[in-house]
């Protein structure tokens, strides 16, 4: 495990610290556009017990997300997304305390070394979030008006009356018909989808560049659900949002992003395009999950292929190759050390060193092999015509 503690943080080998850059002493020195919206570099996460000792949830993560862009983090549960997610944001220390190492650099400012009362200027004006369970997230005894309106004035010197005017439009950009009527109605009146539409609205308030959507979809039919990955791709291009959706559904991710990152037990295991995710994975979880997902045509013989065991507790993480003890082609160095990232092609990376000689030097022997072209996988399903506000109304 990383030593952690929260800051002040040394500077990396061949790094230069902002006070130190070239140039003549209180000369100006030049401004270097940061490369990435976001950046997580070697970044990890950990629970403090009552022992004191860390509890690692997530380990030496490295990822970006573009302006403009939609990256997926995809994975059973318990393999730390949501922890992920919201220690970007830093939600989880207003529950308990928590430690980190690394950087999350938004537009190349390091937010772990903001106090975190200044957290509250980040979130929401730059980085938004929209959770799993919209019911359990909006107030139930606040009309739906009224907490957009709490979302559009939190960071803005408004009057009521034009905030409420911003609300009324917010809620008509995500589709909710009658908006004026919907304003003066409780979470509880409303369907799962319409929920969550006011989430995103929420979400959107103080035009954030990033919006981290943690499994949105999860509660919602298939009809709701397209319809509210549509509405993220649509506010994602006219408005230039970049968004990290997080879910565990790979069809979902392969319709919506540009990018996947697939994690396990804390780890990312493999970074690729979602273009090539169902047709190529490289790494055995990945090819896992993808061969889990029942055919589109053709009949099944017997049971569906699945991964054996399960994904284990934080207070169990085996040595070497984490993935290792659940991979059917584990070797004995599999077991001990742990697998370094090897570039794949098209700027994806893979922690499995059979993948890494897949592509660089023909098959590996005994490797699984991905879906062909010819047995198409399921995804999401196909956009719904109808209109969710004339298909579910309230309740």
């Amino acid at each position: 495990m990383l030593g952690f503690g929260l800051r002040p943080r040394a500077a990396r080998a061949g790094e230069i610290p902002a006070a130190s850059a070239p140039g003549a002493a209180g000369a100006p020195t030049a401004q270097v556009a940061p490369a990435h919206l976001l950046e997580l570099r070697d970044f990890c996460v950990a629970f403090r017990q009552r022992s004191g000792e860390p509890l690692e949830a997530v380990h030496r993560v490295d990822l970006t997300v573009d302006a403009g862009e939609v990256v997926g983090i995809v994975g059973e549960s318990g393999c730390g997304k949501s922890v992920l997610a919201q220690s970007i944001v830093r939600l989880l220390e207003h529950e308990r305390p928590m430690d980190y190492s690394g950087q999350v650099l938004l537009d190349g400012r390091d937010l772990l070394e903001l106090p975190l009362k200044r957290m509250r200027e980040v979130r929401g004006r730059d980085i938004a979030m929209v959770f799993q369970d919209p019911l359990s997230s909006l107030n139930p005894v606040m009309t739906v008006g009224a907490q957009v309106v709490e979302a559009v004035r939190a960071h803005r010197s408004v009057s009521r009356a034009d905030a409420r005017a911003c609300a009324r439009d917010l809620l008509e950009r995500v589709g909710i018909a009658r908006a004026d009527a919907r304003m003066g109605a409780f979470p509880g009146d409303l369907s799962g989808g319409m929920r969550q539409r006011v989430m995103i609205a929420m979400a959107l308030a103080q035009r954030p560049r990033l919006l981290i959507a943690d499994e949105p979809t999860t509660a919602l039919d298939t009809t709701t659900q397209r319809q509210i990955l549509d509405l993220l791709r649509r506010l994602n291009r006219e408005e230039g949002m970049a968004v990290l959706l997080i879910s565990h559904d790979l069809g979902v991710v392969r319709s919506v992003c540009d990018r996947v990152n697939v994690m396990y037990l804390g780890e990312v295991v493999e970074r690729i395009s979602a273009e090539h995710l169902m047709e190529a994975p490289a790494h055995p979880y990945t090819q896992g999950l993808v061969a889990s997902i029942p055919p589109l045509s053709g009949r099944v013989e017997g049971d569906l292929p699945s991964i054996p065991g399960t994904v284990p507790p934080l207070t169990a993480i085996p040595a070497g190759c984490r993935f290792s003890p659940r991979c059917p082609f584990a070797a004995d160095a599999c077991r001990q050390d742990a697998p370094a990232a090897y570039p794949l092609p098209g700027g994806g990376m893979c922690r499995c060193g059979r993948a890494a000689g897949a592509t660089s030097g023909g098959a590996v022997p005994g490797t699984p092999s991905a879906p062909s072209a010819a047995e198409p996988r399921a995804a999401a399903p196909e956009p719904a015509r109808e209109s969710e506000g004339a298909a579910h109304g309230s309740r």
